[in-house]
């Protein structure tokens, strides 16, 4: 059985931190039965095509900035779209499987113009995309999470066509550190061993709660002069039309200049950099507006971090309040965060049950190969 698993946004290998990159690079790793190709963006890759050890072959399609913001943003009459292109490539490959990471994706079009027949699963990260009959009909579609399923039930996709299938994380990766691994991390950014971390990772803008998590920053590092801050992740062009941008630009100004550098902002990082972030850290704050399933909420339940996160969307479906992390009921109001975080850092010992909760939790229900397994049994019933 041949797959080819497609990614239009964003490259593969992740760069840059983009869920759809993750997954698709992971579900290729663990197929057991079935060979991959993959076809993405290129992004910043200079290589168009290249031959992973992981996964197998990868695809790149160039699209300059210029043509995107012209044709895809301006004025929406692309010319050459990424799925005939891809449909292209994979007329060369006679997949079994198309697997697009793209809840718009045309299936209609793509398999005109792929003129093979071949099953189509359209994987959904997202959920503000009404079902539109004129795109086709997908032979299956994926949810991320329960809620998922549910939003896109509501937006009239077919719900026997829907399956979940969660996102996972690479358990031995994203692991805990020994006290001593610890040790020598911190002592490597110039961190003391006694010192306390709080990070957020993830884009820095409104919808992740990323004002929140300032604000709570703001009030908590003046009492605590053993914490250390880490804002890891893009900000992308977007975030500029958020109503907190300002507000927000304020505070990071502020606390750049009164606590140096114990506040510190890292850009977009890959998987096998992030993972370090997660064994320094000690809390993760990720006040989420909106999450489809939350995978760096599991990323750092997986490091044993204490997981503090929002009671909405996918979340719940990972997060047991105080078991396995703790919820907020009003992630957009910091002073629920402020209280919360500072007892952590009053008592952080008293802890420890939480993260070993937390890291067993993941192993057992949200390592990769479970989902993978998942992925290639709905491709075996599709293809009997």
């Amino acid at each position: 059985m041949h797959v080819i698993s497609y990614i239009p946004h964003f490259s593969v290998p992740d760069r840059l931190g983009a869920s759809p990159s993750i997954v698709a690079f992971n579900l290729a790793k663990k197929l057991q039965f079935a060979s991959v190709t993959i076809i993405c963006n290129s992004e910043d890759y200079k290589e168009t095509f290249e031959i992973n050890a992981e996964t197998g072959a990868i695809y790149r399609i160039k699209e300059g900035r210029l043509y995107r913001r012209l044709f895809r943003k301006i004025t929406r009459l692309d010319p050459y779209p990424l799925h005939v292109r891809a449909a292209k490539i994979a007329a060369r490959i006679f997949p079994d499987i198309f697997h697009a990471h793209q809840l718009e994706f045309p299936v209609h079009d793509f398999l005109r113009k792929l003129r093979q027949k071949t099953h189509i699963v359209v994987h959904a990260h997202v959920t503000h995309r009404t079902f539109d009959l004129k795109r086709g009909v997908a032979d299956r579609y994926v949810a991320v999470s329960d809620y998922v399923r549910e939003k896109l039930i509501e937006k009239n996709y077919p719900a026997d066509k829907i399956t979940v299938v969660r996102n996972g994380v690479d358990s031995a990766l994203f692991a805990p550190a020994t006290t001593r691994e610890k040790e020598l991390l911190k002592e490597t950014i110039g961190i003391s061993a006694d010192n306390i971390v709080l990070s957020f990772v993830g884009r820095l803008q409104e919808v992740k709660g990323f004002h929140t998590f300032l604000e709570a920053a703001r009030a908590l590092m003046p009492k605590y002069k053993n914490l250390h801050v880490f804002v890891v992740g893009p900000e992308p062009e977007s975030a500029a039309r958020d109503k907190s941008y300002s507000f927000r630009n304020i505070i990071r100004a502020d606390l750049r200049l009164r606590f140096g550098r114990r506040y510190r902002e890292i850009p977009p990082l890959p998987h096998r950099k992030l993972a370090n972030i997660f064994k320094v850290t000690d809390i993760s704050f990720l006040p989420s507006l909106s999450e489809p399933q939350g995978l760096v909420m599991i990323e750092s339940m997986s490091s044993g971090c204490i997981t503090v996160s929002s009671k909405i969307g996918g979340i719940k479906e990972s997060i047991s309040h105080g078991e396995t992390g703790f919820f907020l009921d009003k992630p957009d109001n910091a002073d629920e965060g402020i209280q919360l975080i500072g007892d952590m850092v009053d008592r952080i010992e008293r802890y420890e049950s939480i993260k070993n909760n937390s890291r067993r939790f993941i192993v057992d229900n949200f390592d990769w190969k479970i989902s993978g397994a998942a992925m290639e049994k709905l491709y075996f019933e599709l293809c009997s």
